[in-house]
């Protein structure tokens, strides 16, 4: 299984209460890459993003990203570094129990 770092920014309040922006990595394991379908791509390219491919994790390793945004509503990680480079996870979708289909551009 190859790994990966999902990568969330939290903001929070410093001791003198001004928002602070940090950056929270979670490592996480990465069961299988696949390349995105011709739909899929199309589907992106129309709402202009270049969907390059998709990465297959576990729920559990995605939940742990879970968090809240500045606006206090639930957010997840909105990027991931895979394979020596980071992307932008364009959508994420859990087709069944056992995965989430992460689309990176």
């Amino acid at each position: 299984m190859e790994e990966a770092v999902l990568i969330l920014e939290e903001t929070e309040k410093d001791e003198d209460g001004y928002p602070v922006t940090k950056e929270k990595r979670i490592e996480i394991g990465v069961l299988r890459e696949k390349s995105a379908t011709r739909s899929e791509r199309y589907a992106a390219m129309n709402a202009g993003i270049e969907v390059k491919f998709i990465l297959e994790i576990r729920p559990e390793d995605f939940e742990l990203s879970r968090h809240r945004d500045a606006q206090g509503k639930r957010a997840y990680a909105r990027k991931i570094e895979y394979d020596g480079a980071v992307y932008d996870i364009a959508r994420h979708y859990q087709n069944d129990k056992s995965l989430v289909e992460l689309s990176l551009s």
